[in-house]
């Protein structure tokens, strides 16, 4: 639901669900992904760069292989 929600551009929604889905699979791949979508959506929509950080590297520290949160984690370091 949460990507539902984020395409339809309703971020609050997005985020709820995607915080649901966090909390029911905290390390697990859909904890994950949940947790790298939530920091596109405070990056890129709500303009909230720390919040976004601090979600990727709770990520990294889960798997340090997550591969999306390290490109978007680059990427955002390399946004001044």
């Amino acid at each position: 639901l949460g990507h539902v929600y984020h395409a339809k551009g309703e971020y609050d929604k997005a985020v709820a669900y995607n915080t649901r889905a966090i909390n029911l699979d905290p390390t697990g791949l859909d904890g994950q992904d949940s947790r790298h979508d939530n920091a596109l959506i405070y990056f890129y929509v709500l303009k909230k760069k720390d919040e976004a950080i601090r979600l990727l590297r709770k990520n990294l520290e889960v798997n340090p292989n997550h591969m999306p949160s390290r490109d978007l984690l680059r990427l955002i370091g390399k946004q001044n």
